[in-house]
């Protein structure tokens, strides 16, 4: 059906294939190595930071008014994280409802 040198071409392929999966698997390891060390989000939040200094200046300024309310009024600060925490689990609880249905 195959002569010789189909075959040997068919293993060429395979292991030309086999060869360059590897390498690509490498190649995801290191860049998911990367993107979980904390040194890359402290650098990408630094080169956002020099591109767009408004933004950084406007949400540290956010940031400030937020920390000054919690500081304050604790209280309320709670009970207005309270509002998207109960979304969530609401949310968490229809989705494992559907998953168990289907």
């Amino acid at each position: 059906m195959f002569g010789s040198e189909e075959l040997e071409r068919l293993r060429l392929r395979k292991e030309l294939l086999v060869l360059e999966c590897d390498a690509r698997r490498v190649l995801l390891i290191s860049e998911w190595q990367r993107w979980r060390s904390p040194g890359f989000w402290f650098d990408e939040a630094g080169q956002v930071a020099r591109r767009h200094p408004w933004l950084t200046a406007a949400l540290g300024v956010g940031a400030g008014i937020a920390v000054i309310r919690v500081v304050r009024q604790p209280r309320r600060a709670l009970r207005w994280l309270g509002g998207p925490v109960g979304v969530i689990s609401t949310l968490q609880v229809i989705r494992k409802f559907f998953a168990r249905a289907s």
